[in-house]
């Protein structure tokens, strides 16, 4: 049992060390949007808005965030869409994002949402360390129940987190780590580690992380679990356990002018079979690439 967990944990490192490797992390790899926790350890605060093209794929029967239009494998009598979860999809979008922080406290939030997503306390703030105290909601939701043969699966709604974020800097690079417990459901945990950076070449900012998410079962079950109840002939009961989850990105940026920059940028993860023998899963691969054009006041 403890062999097959060593296996299991080391096979999904390897993954993050290949992506580590592909992407020569002298340029390390940073997520498709701007890295909030970054900007705060830079001590600014800022308010951005940007017009992006974006291509989505996540997997997921009736996934759908605050921001998007819906993705394959979501319908409804505005949308008319059911095509297959596992194709992309290509929609524009206006952005609106934000973060204030007063060098204690601060907050961060997308006007797009209209919530605000975390909210923190800083417990040690140092050019080398950032240690916060964080809530934060999640932007996901679910409604397998709107598409033709799940219309037994009931709606995953997001999920509201509590815990603590330590940001460790050195050279041009960052290792995080994050704990969090669930405090909406009490369902479990989440955490994570990543190793990003910072890089200009030339004109050009590239910003980047790789690093690997970890949900526990009673989380990942509420996601991506079928119970009896809910079960049918297209998406018989399944009960999901833990997840690691490999995540990887980079984001291209170049300046305009002081307010003005072009964003090129790309994340992806990868579903371990915990998630992907769901039947509410139709693929491993998710990812998000966007490119637009951003406006920045801070």
């Amino acid at each position: 049992m403890i062999k097959s967990i060593m296996y299991f944990v080391l096979q999904r490192l390897r993954f993050v060390v290949e992506l580590l490797l592909l992407a020569g992390l002298s340029v390390s790899v940073v997520s498709a949007d701007s890295s909030a926790a970054e900007v705060q350890h830079q001590g600014n605060s800022f308010f951005e808005a940007y017009y992006a093209l974006e291509q989505i794929r996540v997997p997921v029967v009736g996934y759908r965030d605050e921001t998007t239009v819906a993705l394959p494998g979501y319908s409804d009598e505005y949308t008319g869409f059911d095509a297959d979860p596992r194709d992309s999809r290509t929609a524009d979008n206006l952005h609106m994002a934000f973060v204030y922080d007063n060098g204690t406290f601060f907050l961060e939030g997308r006007t797009d949402g209209g919530t605000i997503e975390a909210a923190g306390y800083h417990l040690r703030d140092t050019p080398s360390q950032l240690t916060s105290l964080i809530y934060k909601r999640s932007r996901k939701t679910y409604q397998p129940w709107i598409k033709e043969g799940y219309e037994s699966i009931n709606e995953r709604g997001h999920d509201e987190l509590f815990g603590i974020r330590s940001i460790r800097s050195f050279s041009h690079h960052q290792l995080s780590f994050e704990l969090f417990k669930d405090v909406r459901r009490e369902f479990g945990y989440e955490a994570s580690i990543s190793i990003g950076g910072y890089r200009q070449l030339g004109r050009f900012d590239v910003e980047g992380f790789a690093g690997l998410g970890y949900t526990s079962s009673g989380i990942n079950n509420y996601y991506y679990g079928v119970s009896t109840e809910e079960a049918s002939e297209l998406a018989p009961a399944y009960t999901a356990g833990h997840a690691l989850v490999p995540k990887a990105g980079v984001s291209v940026a170049l300046p305009l002018s002081n307010r003005w920059v072009l964003k090129t940028s790309g994340a992806l993860e990868r579903f371990p079979g915990s998630m992907t023998n769901s039947p509410l899963v139709m693929g491993r691969v998710a990812y998000r690439l966007s490119t637009g054009l951003h406006f920045v006041f801070r």
